[in-house]
Protein backbone atom coordinates (compact mmCIF):
# COMPACT_ATOMS: atom_id res chain seq x y z
CA UNK A 1 0.00 0.00 0.00
CA UNK A 2 2.97 2.08 0.79
CA UNK A 3 4.66 1.70 -3.06
CA UNK A 4 0.92 2.57 -4.29
CA UNK A 5 0.81 6.23 -2.39
CA UNK A 6 4.42 7.33 -3.44
CA UNK A 7 3.60 5.74 -6.75
CA UNK A 8 0.73 7.81 -7.00
CA UNK A 9 2.05 10.70 -5.23
CA UNK A 10 4.62 10.95 -8.12
CA UNK A 11 1.82 10.36 -10.96
CA UNK A 12 -0.28 12.61 -9.58
CA UNK A 13 1.00 16.53 -9.82
CA UNK A 14 3.12 14.54 -13.27
CA UNK A 15 -0.89 14.04 -14.95
CA UNK A 16 -2.14 17.64 -13.97
CA UNK A 17 0.80 19.46 -14.71
CA UNK A 18 0.47 17.26 -18.38
CA UNK A 19 -3.30 17.96 -18.44
CA UNK A 20 -3.06 21.67 -17.68
CA UNK A 21 -0.55 21.77 -20.97
CA UNK A 22 -2.72 19.80 -23.13
CA UNK A 23 -6.13 20.98 -22.36
CA UNK A 24 -5.02 24.84 -21.15
CA UNK A 25 -2.29 25.61 -24.14
CA UNK A 26 -1.61 23.24 -26.74
CA UNK A 27 -5.37 21.98 -27.71
CA UNK A 28 -7.12 25.25 -26.10
CA UNK A 29 -8.66 26.88 -29.03
CA UNK A 30 -9.30 23.46 -30.91
CA UNK A 31 -11.56 22.46 -27.46
CA UNK A 32 -13.15 26.09 -27.24
CA UNK A 33 -14.01 25.90 -31.03
CA UNK A 34 -15.63 21.77 -31.54
CA UNK A 35 -17.16 21.83 -28.78
CA UNK A 36 -19.20 24.90 -29.25
CA UNK A 37 -22.55 24.91 -27.49
CA UNK A 38 -21.91 21.40 -25.39
CA UNK A 39 -19.37 23.15 -23.53
CA UNK A 40 -20.57 24.38 -20.27
CA UNK A 41 -19.27 28.56 -19.92
CA UNK A 42 -19.52 31.60 -18.09
CA UNK A 43 -19.00 35.02 -19.09
CA UNK A 44 -17.64 33.63 -22.12
CA UNK A 45 -15.36 30.83 -21.38
CA UNK A 46 -15.26 27.45 -20.78
CA UNK A 47 -15.95 26.33 -16.73
CA UNK A 48 -15.30 23.10 -15.91
CA UNK A 49 -17.39 20.82 -13.67
CA UNK A 50 -14.98 21.10 -10.62
CA UNK A 51 -16.85 18.10 -9.05
CA UNK A 52 -16.23 15.75 -12.03
CA UNK A 53 -13.17 17.15 -12.80
CA UNK A 54 -11.36 16.80 -9.31
CA UNK A 55 -13.13 13.45 -9.51
CA UNK A 56 -11.46 12.01 -12.49
CA UNK A 57 -8.27 14.17 -11.88
CA UNK A 58 -7.88 11.49 -8.55
CA UNK A 59 -9.06 8.37 -10.51
CA UNK A 60 -7.35 8.75 -13.55
CA UNK A 61 -3.76 8.52 -12.17
CA UNK A 62 -5.30 5.80 -9.49
CA UNK A 63 -6.11 3.82 -12.05
CA UNK A 64 -2.86 4.03 -14.13
CA UNK A 65 -0.94 2.85 -10.41
CA UNK A 66 -3.57 0.43 -10.32
CA UNK A 67 -4.14 -1.30 -13.46
CA UNK A 68 -0.83 -0.89 -15.28
CA UNK A 69 1.91 -0.63 -13.14
CA UNK A 70 1.46 -4.30 -11.65
CA UNK A 71 1.89 -5.44 -15.18
CA UNK A 72 5.28 -4.06 -15.48
CA UNK A 73 8.28 -5.89 -15.28
CA UNK A 74 11.82 -5.20 -15.33
CA UNK A 75 11.92 -6.79 -19.02
CA UNK A 76 8.92 -4.78 -20.01
CA UNK A 77 10.26 -2.61 -22.97
CA UNK A 78 9.25 1.28 -23.16
CA UNK A 79 7.02 0.63 -25.71
CA UNK A 80 5.05 -2.00 -23.91
CA UNK A 81 4.94 0.20 -20.93
CA UNK A 82 3.38 2.84 -23.39
CA UNK A 83 0.90 0.19 -24.40
CA UNK A 84 -0.95 -0.77 -21.52
CA UNK A 85 -0.71 2.86 -20.71
CA UNK A 86 -2.91 3.36 -23.73
CA UNK A 87 -4.98 0.24 -23.47
CA UNK A 88 -5.84 1.88 -20.03
CA UNK A 89 -6.56 4.99 -21.41
CA UNK A 90 -9.22 3.58 -24.34
CA UNK A 91 -10.87 2.00 -21.28
CA UNK A 92 -13.38 4.90 -20.66
CA UNK A 93 -13.55 6.13 -24.58
CA UNK A 94 -15.53 2.82 -25.33
CA UNK A 95 -19.02 3.07 -25.48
Amino acid sequence: MLQFAKLYALILPAFLCLDALWIGIVMHSFYDREMGELARRHNGQMSPRWGAAILVYLLIPAGLVFFVRPLLMPTTTVLKASGLGMMFGLVPSVP
